[in-house]
């Protein structure tokens, strides 16, 4: 295993995540006197709050991205979920998935998708308009800021 990719397995991401805590913890009053100068914050105009918000958020997702966490994929609902998730297959149109979308080592997969308030009725909804919201959590939790182990330089 190599070492980059350590960090990603139990013990060691639980390990990596409780120093994240510490050391961010042992941080937080020295970013708040830094921040206390409003030309040291990342917009002067921003509050105290705002910045060490921002901060905070920046590392919390840094970190989030160094162990790799990723929110599960749900296929199989629980009894009291039925109703509401719909399984969303990928389409089986040729001519689909093309340009940027083919590819030899990605291709598209079922995913889950929720109803709110309620399920989907074709009979009573059928005027209505269908949005489809993709948090796409994957990506913005730093999948895509890896390339062969190295985390890359923005």
């Amino acid at each position: 295993m190599p070492a980059s990719n350590i960090i990603t397995y139990q013990p060691f991401k639980g390990l990596w995540a409780l120093g994240a805590v510490l050391t961010t913890a042992a941080r937080l009053p020295f970013w708040l006197l830094w921040f206390l100068v409003s030309s040291n914050r990342p917009n002067p105009r921003w509050s105290l709050k705002q910045a060490l918000g921002t901060k905070i958020l920046r590392t919390a997702l840094w970190n989030f991205c160094m162990i790799r966490v990723s929110t599960p994929l749900i296929l199989n609902p629980k009894s009291k979920e039925k109703a509401l998730l719909v399984p969303i297959p990928p389409s089986s149109k040729p001519g689909v998935y093309r340009g940027i979308c083919e590819d030899d080592f990605i291709k598209p997969a079922t995913i889950c998708g929720y109803w709110y308030p309620s399920a989907y009725s074709k009979s009573e909804d059928k005027n209505k308009q269908v949005v489809l919201h993709s948090l796409l959590s994957r990506a913005s939790t730093g999948f895509d800021l890896y390339r062969g182990g190295q985390k890359k330089r923005h």
